[in-house]
Order: C-alpha cells, then structure tokens, then sequence
C-alpha cells in the first residue's frame, strides 16, 4: 500500500517524519430493491461514478431495469431493460419489454416511452446523448439470418436510418456515431462502422489474424475501445484500441479469456473479467490484467469478507469508481457492487493470492519471505541448504529432474528483463528426490 508521509516538530525545534496509510478502498452492495431481483447484470456506471444501471431477468426471461444512485434507495422498473446512463447518473436509458421502443428512466423513478423505427422486430440501444435528445440504435443486432442490420438515428423528434451494416452489431458512441461491429463472412473480425467510411476492420495483434476478436465498449467521444483480441498462442486477451492502434492490455495468468469492458477516460485504467475463472480484473496500460481482489487486498487493504467479484462491467471517468456483479460465498447469490479507490492504480500495483506468472504451464505465486514456492509437481527438497551458491537476484528458478534421476538442472527466467537463459547441470544428487520423469517446480529467491 503506498504512504504518505506527514512531519511534526518537536518542543526542541527537532522535525521527525510520521509515516501515514492512505485510506483503504470501500465497497459497497446494492441494498434492497436489487438484492431480491435474483441475477442482476450491469450495464453501464456513470462517468461521475455515481450511478450504475442494468436489468435482471426471471425465468419466463422477462427483464426488470434497475437504477442505483449509490447511497440512495434503488429505482426499478418492469417497463425496461436499462443498458445506458448519463454522465451524472440522472437518467438511464434502453428498450421496452417488447423490444419495439426506447424508454427513459430517471434516477427519481419517473419513465417516458420514445416510441422506436416503424416496422423493427427487436430494437437494441447502443448509445444516448446525456440529456436523451439523441439515441443510436440497431435492429436485430445478433440474428446472423438478418443480415443487413439496419443503424437508426433519433434526433429532433424523428428516427433516421443511417445505413446498413453487415455484420454483428455491439456497441456505439453519440459523439462521432462510431458503432463497433464484428464483419461476418466465414469468420468474426472486430471492425468499426460510419456513415463516411462504412465498415473498417480494427487493427488485430501481432502474428494473428485477429479472428473473434471483439471490442464491446466504446467511450462516448468514440476514441477508445476495448474488448478481446486473439493473441499468438490462440488465447483471448484484454486489449484496447486508441489512436488507430491495438494495445494488448494481457490477460489473467492461466486463463484463456481474459476481456476488457470498460476503459477510463485517459485510457489508462480498465477493468474487465476473467471468464476462465469467473473474477473481476483490473489493469493498466502498460502492464497486464491482474484479479481486482488481489489488487483491493494487496494495494489498497480492502478486506473483502463474505464477498468474491465476479466480472467489473463499468469503470468512472477518472478511474477511481469501478462497478460489477459480486458473489456471496456463504449462500452463492450474486448482487451489484461498487468499488471506491483512494488513488490512482499503480502500473505494478501490489496484489495477494494472484500467480505473477506462467512458465511451462505452471503458476508462479510471489507472497513475500525469502523463499517461494509454486505448485508442488513432485519434486521434494531433502536438504538443508537450497541453491545458496546461486545468485539468482529476483529471477526464477526452473528444477527439472534429467535422465536417470542422477542430477539436475536449472533454468532462469527474470520477469524484470524477459532474459532466459540454461544454467547447465547442477550435480547435488543428494539434494533431490523425484518422484517421477520431468516433475519439476517454480521458486524465487528474493534478496
């Protein structure tokens, strides 16, 4: 946790330094009305930070909107399913039960119903203008059997279709009517659409071809989306496109789907989820996904209790809000949470019970002390002195039994540089006992 430090000054003119802890993180679960609707999915947090939106759905699939103005009584509705908020939380917005309409929903509990475009069959939002003058729209946005989908405008009073798209249909920006598409001809690429440019298809990570790749946010200026891109080893990681480029923002270690859904304004701060694991993460560009539990415990001292946070669907404008669906382990019920952090994340903010890395497929865990072990493969150290002739610093050391179980060898590997090296053959054959060919196991020496 970083610290501040405060000076006092003595009788004797004698100045010493008090060191303070910054306040720790808070998190807050929604009260009642939310708490009885069962699975509540979030939709969207404001930019102020001060609201979060989404709906939840029962058996017979029927949606229930919510509105959480936190620190006040939640406002639901039946009338509506809620995917959009304004920047001050005042009022949200999204499409009617029969998905014909658009319908407004104020932090107050008043609804005003917008009918939508004559003849659309299932009506989906992608974005609103703040004071709900303005609403971009699609029909059928999913339904690959209804290509061309239809983008409509609503301005002054009357809807206006701006063209056709042909593909899948996620998301949209009012500022510049940026919409976020996927083309669909044998396979699913992320692409952005305007009226000027009609469909472009978004820049992919290196030595891929960017299949399934998907950007499911856009800000509302439309300068910065995120979502998944394929990466080299065929897995999905989080990633971020600004300024015309990609940017892999990495992905939850052993986890094959790790997804952005929602950047900070600057674009530094995201905050998104492991789908392997089912866990909330969080990053910064410039260093890699970690578990937002491991973060509030080990950066920002939030104890957690009785709570586990499933997925982070929403992120404020400066940061420091983050919102998303928690479980209680005690009778696994899911509810909407809210994340406060007293300071900006740290590109390498300090976390507890996350793997820092994965060689060879194993998980590698730092948790302090002098010598840190990974999984257990069966390996068994049987004496008193492991490998203090070795001046490993802060790297990594690979044991790995060698044929005939009559010596051994190390590799290194430095997170710090990305060096890897072969050390050769260490003869203590004492010093081991296997318990199979090829066991081997992760420690760290820390100076």
């Amino acid at each position: 946790m970083l610290k501040s430090k405060l000076f006092i000054t003595l009788c004797g003119g004698i100045v010493l330094p008090v060191i303070t802890l910054r306040a720790a993180a808070i998190l807050e679960i929604a009260p009642a009305p939310i708490t009885a609707l069962g699975y509540a999915d979030v939709a969207a947090l404001s930019s102020d930070g001060s609201t979060i939106v989404g709906s939840s759905f029962d058996s017979n699939f029927t949606s229930t909107g919510f509105l959480w103005k936190v620190g006040s009584t939640p406002v639901t509705s039946t009338a509506v399913a809620t995917s959009r908020i304004n920047a001050d939380g005042s009022n949200s917005f999204g499409v009617s039960q029969d998905s014909k309409n658009i319908v407004t929903l104020s932090s107050g509990g008043a609804s005003t119903t917008i009918t939508g475009p004559a003849g659309v069959s299932m009506l989906a939002l992608l974005a609103a203008s703040d004071d709900g003058s303005t609403f971009l729209a699609v029909d059928n946005p999913i339904d690959f059997s209804k290509i061309p989908r239809p983008i409509w405008k609503y301005s002054g009073g009357s809807w206006t279709k701006l063209g056709e798209i042909n593909g899948y249909v996620r998301t949209a920006a009012i500022g510049n009517e940026l919409v976020s598409a996927s083309t669909y001809d044998t396979d699913s690429y992320a692409a952005s659409w305007t009226v000027a440019t009609g469909m472009q298809n978004l820049p992919k990570l290196d030595g891929t071809i960017g299949r399934f790749d998907e950007a499911n946010y856009i800000n509302p200026t439309g300068t910065l989306l995120c979502g998944s891109a394929t990466d080299a080893s065929d897995g999905k990681v989080a990633a971020l496109w600004k300024n015309g480029q990609i940017y892999n923002l990495g992905g939850y270690p052993d986890s094959n789907f790790s997804t952005a859904n929602a950047v900070a304004e600057d674009g530094a701060t995201w905050v998104g989820t492991d789908w392997d694991g089912m866990q909330a993460l969080i990053g910064k560009l410039g260093g890699t996904a970690h578990s937002l539990e491991g973060v509030l415990k080990g950066e920002y001292g939030l104890d957690l209790g009785d709570y586990t946070l499933a997925s982070a669907k929403g992120i404020s404008a400066d940061g420091l809000k983050i919102a998303g669906i928690a479980m209680k382990k005690s009778d696994n019920t899911y509810n909407v949470f809210r994340v406060t952090l007293p300071y900006a994340l740290p590109v390498n903010p300090a976390t507890v019970g996350e793997p820092v890395g994965i060689i060879f497929d194993h998980d590698v865990y730092d948790v302090g002390g002098d010598w840190v072990w990974g999984p257990t493969l069966g390996f068994m150290y049987t004496g008193n002195y492991p490998f203090v002739w070795m001046d490993a610093g802060s790297s990594w050391i690979y044991i790995f039994e060698t044929a005939g179980a009559t010596d051994a060898g190390f590799f290194i590997y430095d997170f710090k540089s990305g060096a890897f090296g072969w050390t050769g053959y260490a003869y203590y054959p004492s010093y081991f006992a296997f318990g199979g060919a090829n066991d081997g196991q992760w420690v760290r020496l820390v100076p």
